[in-house]
């Protein structure tokens, strides 16, 4: 896995999300899905995947990269030269971490500077929120929609991460 740009096919943009309680298998779907993009497997549902292999860009907030991300990878048979990872940026010579919509810009450009990329993965999605938009219905629409109109445009798919809310300790 690489801290380092990745970048789109041209084609047609997609969004999606997945929602669920910690602990129950988000992140290894996710996982699953660049898989098959880095080999051009079949989907789970058996139709073929009609691409070359192609990159997955992983923004995950929770699972470190080298103790848990590629481990998984590699024993799911990924090739992992077409998965890649961001966390933050460097500004002025401070570490920042990555933040939307503040860093919609530098997803951009990782996106576009190669032009393999079919998968964002944002995991999870809130972690990666400025205040403001993670408390605004409004905010966070917009930022979607910005999202999707660069998915589109760039030609990836977008798929973000949730955790339900805990509510009086009851699962959902």
């Amino acid at each position: 896995l690489h801290e380092a740009p990745v970048v789109a096919d041209r084609g047609e943009g997609r969004r999606g999300g997945v929602v669920g309680d910690p602990g129950r298998g988000k992140s290894l779907l996710s996982l699953d899905l660049a898989t098959r993009l880095s080999l051009g497997a079949p989907w789970p549902d058996g139709q073929p995947n009609t691409h070359p292999p192609s990159c997955t860009l992983l923004l995950s907030a929770e699972d470190d990269v080298g103790d848990t991300i590629r481990p998984r990878l590699e024993a799911m048979g990924a090739d992992v030269r077409y998965v890649r990872s961001m966390r933050g940026l460097f500004d002025a010579g401070f570490y920042k971490g990555f933040q939307l919509p503040r860093d919609l810009p530098t997803l951009e450009k990782a996106v576009s500077d190669t032009p393999d990329v079919r998968l964002v993965v944002i995991d999870p999605l809130m972690a990666f929120l400025a205040t403001g938009t993670a408390n605004s219905n409004a905010a966070l629409r917009a930022l979607l929609a910005t999202l999707q109109e660069m998915a589109e445009r760039l030609g990836f798919a977008v798929l973000a991460l949730s955790h339900l809310t805990k509510a009086s300790g009851a699962s959902p």
